[in-house]
């Protein structure tokens, strides 16, 4: 009876407890959800995971601690010790998973990024300094520069992950009196990337002091570049494949191009290979348009059509959901991969 009388005369207070705490972590969870589908609209990678349309789920004492601490503080200081998000690194003693989620390793990330957004600001302004503005009715060849790190140069560039090294071997075999415009990939300053990382102290000075070498603002169109270039050299670029669907020849440095064989690319690891292209180039090779639409019909006839997890804009308005992309990546595998093709087969896929 006592006891009874006990536990109702606790239900207020109870209730009451319940009345505080409760708003109080469904703040914290609009936090947190605002957070994460604000990385899952723009980069779509969270943590460990790949958000699939939904916020991780946290604890509520996570939850409870967060709001105590960060919910009543302004919105720029909640921002820079909010949720790590979008990151794939790892603090040392620490599970990958809960790695830079606690207010310390939330401090330490702030400040690394911090530091990236200022490397970056200032190689920006080293190469806005350095960049010239360029003439497109002389002879050139067009060098756009690839976004590192990625895997595009390393590991499919070979030695040729270094650019320097590309750059060099064009201005030293390239037809006297053509130039060598080089631009950087716009990616490289992105505050949320890792650009700074793969640009040391001094390399557009290094660049822009290989003879014939031009370094070209970033707001020069890359279309009006590759319309007047003699030649595009890249490693293993898109904008390879934009210059042939636009007839204009391409030297490849990277063995992992998936164009490689196509007509028009020259594939050139060395420096004869890069001289015998050049005499093709100047005299007069054009690119054979019949050849090059067989190639994309066999493009066509072995590809897959597969997402394959960027969660770009392009492949969110796809529609190929992700069992889809499992399912035709897995019978493409089977396929080719039981096949004895002639050359670097993976590249059929």
């Amino acid at each position: 009876m006592i006891r009874r009388v006990a536990i109702a005369r606790m239900r207020p207070v109870r209730n009451a407890v319940k009345d505080v705490v409760r708003p109080v972590l469904k703040a914290g969870r609009r936090i947190r959800a605002r957070a994460a589908d604000r990385t899952y609209r723009t980069r779509g990678l969270m943590r460990g995971r790949i958000l699939r349309g939904r916020a991780p789920q946290f604890t509520w004492k996570q939850e409870l601690f967060d709001f105590a601490v960060f919910g009543w503080w302004p919105a720029p200081i909640r921002r820079a010790i909010g949720p790590i998000t979008g990151i794939h690194l790892k603090e040392p003693g620490v599970s990958y998973p809960k790695s830079f989620q606690q207010w310390s390793g939330r401090l330490t990330m702030r400040l690394l990024e911090w530091r990236s957004v200022r490397r970056k600001r200032w190689l920006l302004r080293r190469y806005r300094r350095l960049s010239r503005p360029v003439e497109l009715s002389v002879p050139y060849v067009y060098v756009p520069l690839h976004f590192q790190p990625e895997r595009t140069t390393s590991a499919l560039g070979g030695a040729f992950a270094n650019q320097l090294l590309m750059v060099d071997l064009v201005a030293r075999t390239v037809p006297p009196g053509w130039r060598v415009y080089v631009k950087e990939h716009p990616s490289q300053f992105y505050p949320k990337f890792a650009g700074e990382r793969a640009r040391f102290p001094g390399y557009y000075e290094r660049l822009a002091s290989i003879p014939g070498v031009h370094l070209v603002p970033l707001t020069v169109s890359p279309f009006d570049l590759i319309d007047g270039a003699r030649a595009v050299a890249t490693i293993t670029g898109t904008s390879g494949w934009e210059a042939l669907a636009r007839g204009i020849p391409v030297l490849l440095f990277g063995f992992g191009a998936w164009y490689k064989h196509a007509e028009g690319a020259f594939y050139v690891p060395t420096e004869a290979a890069c001289r015998a292209a050049f005499d093709r180039l100047r005299n007069g090779y054009t690119i054979d348009e019949t050849e090059l639409r067989r190639f994309i019909q066999a493009v066509n006839h072995v590809a897959v059509r597969a997402d394959m997890g960027y969660r770009t804009p392009h492949e969110l308005e796809s529609g190929i959901g992700h069992d889809e992309s499992v399912n035709a990546l897995s019978e493409a595998l089977k396929r080719w991969g039981t096949r004895s093709v002639p050359g670097d087969w993976y590249q059929v896929l």
